[in-house]
């Protein structure tokens, strides 16, 4: 939506996207879990490319520069939902035409918000991460735990 924050995109696509479900399945023990992740590159969203040159557009411009990955998550059991959004500062390295023109033959950016996936090969053009590396792979455990946990299911990291 024009003139939205990058954690208010996030957090309403989350929240969008479980009611949708939870719609379809209704059930006192149904647990429904629905998440979304956006880059915030100076207050512009990166969301998915659209194609290759959208791709190395946001390579391009995430090359040297730290930026913002957030992750919403909203949670719904029965009659409770819970919303959580965690953020991690992530530092890209300076990506040369050669890296560039190798990730984006991979193929791996062109589902991933910002146009690369730390768990992947896109991880070799991240110097550092402050912050969940679960928030910038897209789903981060602690506050799924939070948001289980407010919703009356009692999980924690580890069980």
């Amino acid at each position: 939506m024009q003139g939205e924050t990058p954690l208010a995109h996030v957090q309403r696509l989350a929240n969008a996207k479980a009611q949708m479900v939870a719609q379809r399945h209704v059930g006192a023990d149904t647990v429904v879990i629905a998440g979304d992740t956006t880059v915030d590159v100076a207050g512009a969203i990166f969301g998915k490319p659209v194609d290759d040159a959208e791709a190395r557009s946001m390579l391009q411009q995430l090359s040297g520069r730290t930026h913002h990955v957030h992750t919403a998550l909203a949670v719904i059991r029965g009659e409770r939902m819970a919303h959580v959004v965690d953020s991690a500062a992530v530092t890209m390295t300076h990506i040369t035409e050669e890296q560039l023109n190798w990730y984006l033959a991979t193929g791996e950016h062109s589902d991933k918000a910002g146009a690369y996936a730390l768990q992947g090969q896109g991880g070799a053009l991240v110097e550092k991460v402050v912050g969940s590396l679960t928030t910038v792979i897209g789903l981060p455990l602690d506050a799924l735990a939070e948001a289980l946990s407010a919703c009356g299911c009692g999980w924690k990291i580890g069980q």
